[in-house]
């Protein structure tokens, strides 16, 4: 697992050791902007942190060498891409692309290629086109087990149209925007034929933090005849989270941030335990290993002050 920080540093957790290691930190030169983009895994064993805000720009870490390279996108790449500041981004093709959905006044949707062994690619994913840019929303996919169709979901708009977008049917539901920021987890384990729900929570609603939350019920890509729903759960963080983070484990799903963490059980769904949580208040990321084992790592206190440990998750039985 390869953390990196704002400035470019990094370190390197050797998860088969549990050894925490230091990493080569990305020339100086070459620093991102900790707003602009993703890090991301890539099939071959590295990690790659790609821009997208202005011009598309690809630099891979590679753990063997210690090293950080830029991989090129040609002028055609480039010109597809164009400019997509805070567009969500979603793993996708088993984690051999990165989609990169709409944006600044984009409204496609496009795979970057994550492959060391060829130029990066820029291609267009055959789904509907958005209906609005949709930058600052968060971008979940219903995972129905390995070969099947998936469900996947935009969460997210900066005006009054409904707030969630599926992307493989091209329909908008849900409560009106504004609200972006939110994170979403799956409520349902992965099941090819079965109506999946997903919660989104927290996030910025009609300019202020919110303790709302909506679920999302998905048929199957296969039930035509059956549309997606959504339900508006109040304040059901017990306060506001402007920036939270989720994921699902167990029985329950786990929501972090302001301070705070929300256990919520997926049956119903309602809070199962409310705690204070100390640290990180917003930013950071989480870092899902094998095993059931999840990491949140960076982010600022209230204070602003930088979050000094990792958390760690370890997800039971279930």
């Amino acid at each position: 697992m390869l953390v990196l920080a704002s400035d470019g540093t990094a370190v390197f957790l050797d998860v088969f050791a549990w050894q925490v290691r230091g990493a080569a930190a990305i020339p100086s030169e070459m620093v991102i902007s900790p707003e602009d983009g993703v890090l991301v895994p890539d099939p071959d064993g590295g990690a790659q942190r790609i821009a997208i805000a202005d011009d598309l720009l690809v630099l891979r870490f590679d753990p063997v060498d210690d090293a950080w390279a830029s991989r090129e996108a040609d002028s055609a790449a480039q010109a597809r891409f164009g400019a997509r500041p805070n567009a969500p981004t979603l793993l996708a093709d088993s984690g051999a692309s990165l989609w990169v959905l709409g944006g600044e006044q984009q409204r496609d949707v496009v795979a970057v290629s994550l492959s060391q062994d060829a130029a990066v690619s820029v291609t267009a994913v055959a789904v509907p086109e958005l209906d609005a840019p949709r930058p600052g929303a968060t971008a979940i996919r219903a995972e129905r087990g390995e070969g099947q169709l998936t469900s996947s979901v935009l969460f997210g708009v900066e005006d009054e149209r409904p707030v969630a977008w599926m992307i493989e049917r091209g329909l908008a539901v849900g409560p009106p925007g504004p609200w972006t920021g939110a994170a979403c987890a799956m409520l349902d384990a992965p099941d090819p034929s079965a109506t999946l729900r997903v919660i989104c929570l927290g996030g910025i609603r009609d300019g202020a933090a919110t303790g709302d939350a909506v679920v999302l019920e998905l048929p199957p890509p296969s039930a035509t005849d059956l549309q997606p729903t959504a339900t508006v759960l109040v304040d059901l963080l017990d306060g506001p989270m402007a920036d939270p983070v989720a994921l699902r484990g167990g029985s329950a799903v786990y929501a972090q941030g302001n301070g705070r963490a929300v256990n919520i059980d997926i049956g119903m769904p309602t809070v199962q335990q409310s705690a204070q949580s100390p640290d990180r208040a917003r930013g950071g990321h989480l870092a899902v290993l094998p095993l059931g084992v999840t990491f949140l790592v960076g982010g600022v206190t209230a204070e602003d002050a930088p979050v000094s440990r990792w958390t760690t998750f370890i997800r039971p039985p279930g």
